[in-house]
């Protein structure tokens, strides 16, 4: 696999791909709110995440707006704004019981809602442009370590679909999914002529 940097078709590739990033979202920890049946952060959501500043996040979308709009990011204004935050406050509201999601979802959102109440207009981010800023960013650890869960989990994932074995011991290495997949035809191919015979 290409440097997820560096390659828009790497990224459009494993953003496309729903049940990879269901996986990736139980295994990352980092939860959003959902909000019109998507998970939504705020810009300095996402910026703490990748401890970064908002302006870093701001430059990234700058030079990325389109492909991070096909991702999801979007512009609240006016109703949509008012809703979004309504439903906010109305989440922070609920009685969380023991629900450790809850409780941190309660912690993200409730830190910013002085700065939420003053705003007129709010950029967020839906979990894959979440994780597209993800792919985008190259001065932030966090981000660094997030491509290398997704890496992991989208191979894996590939790799179960074509059979669930894994016989290299690198398989971020270029040629790993062209490989696996010549490999799989080859067996699949090899096992119709064997039962043929």
């Amino acid at each position: 696999m290409k440097d997820l940097t560096n390659s828009s078709i790497e990224r459009k590739n494993i953003l496309n791909n729903n049940q990879a990033i269901e996986e990736i979202y139980i295994n990352l920890g980092f939860y959003g709110l959902m909000f019109e049946n998507k998970y939504r952060f705020t810009k300095s959501q996402v910026a703490q995440y990748f401890d970064v500043d908002t302006r870093t996040i701001d430059r990234i979308l700058e030079n990325n707006k389109e492909e991070l709009i096909y991702s999801g990011y979007e512009v609240y204004n006016g109703v949509k704004l008012k809703q979004f935050k309504d439903h906010i406050l109305s989440f922070l509201a609920k009685e969380d019981g023991n629900d450790i999601d809850v409780v941190t979802i309660k912690q993200i959102y409730g830190n910013e809602i002085d700065s939420l109440n003053k705003t007129s207009i709010l950029g967020t981010f839906t979990y894959k442009a979440f994780l597209n800023i993800g792919m985008l960013l190259t001065d932030s650890e966090n981000a660094q370590r997030l491509r290398s869960i997704i890496l992991d989990i989208v191979i894996d994932f590939l790799n179960k679909k074509l059979g669930g074995k894994t016989k290299y011991i690198n398989q971020r290495e270029e040629e790993f999914i062209s490989s696996a997949i010549r490999e799989y035809n080859y067996s699949g191919l090899a096992n119709l002529v064997w039962t043929k015979s």
